[in-house]
């Protein structure tokens, strides 16, 4: 879980960093169900 978590945070950080920019809403919106549908 602990591991899980990480991951998220991870991803978290590159999406305010590197992807923000160069992605569209859609699949903004896409990868954070996926986020929320793994975290719980």
């Amino acid at each position: 879980m602990i591991h899980l978590l990480c991951f998220l945070i991870f991803n978290i950080q590159n999406y305010c960093t590197l992807r923000f920019r160069n992605i569209s809403n859609r699949e903004l919106i896409f990868d954070i169900y996926l986020i929320n549908r793994n975290g719980l």
